[in-house]
């Protein structure tokens, strides 16, 4: 997989989940993208465009209030 179409599959992920942006979800994925080719994640993390769009949404804060 290239690294164009790894962003496009998380960029979906981000938007089917999330509900961002086409240009919100493109930054969150390059960022993502980013951080991978860094060594940011544990060597045992699931490098699936989708699941890593997954568990970076999974450390977000949830803003709205109560």
């Amino acid at each position: 997989m290239t690294r164009e179409e790894w962003k496009a599959r998380c960029a979906a992920q981000y938007m089917k989940r999330a509900g961002l942006t086409q240009e919100q979800a493109n930054e969150a994925a390059k960022a993502n993208y980013e951080s991978q080719e860094n060594g940011e994640f544990s060597e045992s993390a699931d490098y699936r465009p989708e699941q890593c769009a997954d568990d970076d949404m999974d450390c977000w804060d949830d803003d709205k209030e109560e």
